[in-house]
Formats: C-alpha cells, structure tokens, sequence
C-alpha cells in the first residue's frame, strides 16, 4: 500500500514546529492588509502573528484570497514525484472557494499522475476545528487504515463536531457590512458578545448572545 501525506492550507490553527512533527504540509494562504500581499506562511517569514494582530488592533482591515489551481498544483507536484497519495484537509467550502479551486487542481494532477490518489475533505471548518481533523486523520492513519476509510471514518468524525466560539470585538463585523454601525454601538455599550458557530454546511452563523465575555463563554 502506498503511503500518503496529509496536506492542507494555512487556515489551520497550528504552529510551524507542530506541522512539522505532525508531517502535514501547508499551503500558505495569501491575504493584503495595508496595501501589502503577504504569504500566510505558519514560520512567520513574511509577517508574524504579534504583527498582524497588531495592524488589526491599529484598524487595519486584512482581506483573503483564495487558492488558485495553479498554486495549489505547484504545491503538490513534488508530492506525486516523491510516489506519495494525498489526503487533502480543505477550508470550508461555505466560506470559500479554495475547496473548488483544490477539486479542479486535482482533477488536472490527475491526468499527470493517473497512478496518483487525491482525496479532499471539506473541514466545513477553519482553525481549531480544521486542526481537529489533521489530528484525527494522523491518528487513523496511524492505526493503519487504508486510504479510503481513512477518508469515510474523519467524514463522519467532522460531521459529529461543533465550532462554536466567541468574539471580543464586533468592529471586523461592522467593517464587512455584517453588523450595522448602529447595531455595532448598541452592542459595545450593552456589552453584547455575540456567540458564534458553524453549519452543517460549514458557513459561519450567530447562535446566540450574552452580556459580557464571561456569560458568552458560559453559553
């Protein structure tokens, strides 16, 4: 049985060192704030993360863009040279078009590598939850699993998880027009914090409110 090597993009919530001893290989995704493009690489070699957070802090609005095809192909090629399957972990599809963008770079790998596997799991997730299902998979693979019902047993893993968390300040919500300045001010002066979730189909949602963060976190 051939061996395979899990990959995903750089929405997950690891540090370098982690991916590293894990064996997972991230795609770094690219996003622009202050007018600058910079590679959201996990070693921080374009911008760290004290930085970036600072600039938001500063009022600085970063915006994302997906993977392309070319990107993504470009990342996996030395992949497939080195005999290996892929087992690809992908941002949420309700919350970008990268999961597309990985499908159709397949679907072109494919036709180069017809002796190649590449397997796509939507984490209908990001960060911690994205994260998760690396772990997971990691853990299955080390059971040994075949390649197949690694796929259909993280699947249903993903499918029983819940993302739920809080937000400490609504001003990014109120920059992309999904909170109204008026909606915004009432919030910070009542000191409402929104608890937020994913879908099923892996798309961002409100699920509920509390005064104040520790009653959010309670919720």
């Amino acid at each position: 049985m051939k061996d395979y090597i899990i990959v995903t993009d750089s929405t997950i919530d690891l540090t370098d060192e982690m991916a590293k001893e894990l064996g997972i290989l991230v795609l770094p995704m690219t996003f622009t704030i202050d007018g600058k493009e910079y590679k959201n690489y996990l070693d921080g070699r374009e911008i760290g993360l004290k930085e970036f957070y600072q600039k938001m802090i500063n009022g600085s609005t970063p915006k994302t863009a997906q993977l392309n095809v070319n990107y993504i192909m470009e990342y996996l090629k030395p992949v497939f040279d080195k005999n290996l399957d892929v087992l690809y972990i992908s941002f949420s599809s309700g919350l970008s078009g990268s999961f597309n963008a990985v499908r159709l770079a397949s679907e072109q790998l494919m036709l180069d590598y017809p002796d190649a596997k590449i397997e796509i799991v939507d984490s209908r997730s990001a960060s911690v939850g994205q994260t998760l299902i690396a772990l997971k998979i990691k853990e299955l693979k080390e059971q040994g699993l075949a390649f197949e019902e690694v796929k259909t047993k993280v699947e249903r893993f993903r499918d029983g998880m819940q993302t739920k968390f809080v937000l400490e300040s609504l001003e990014n919500l109120r920059k992309n027009g999904r909170l109204t300045n008026i909606a915004a001010m009432l919030c910070n002066v009542l000191n409402i914090r929104p608890v937020m979730g994913a879908t099923p189909e892996g798309q961002i949602t409100k699920l509920d409110q509390a005064r104040g963060m520790n009653k959010a976190l309670l919720r």
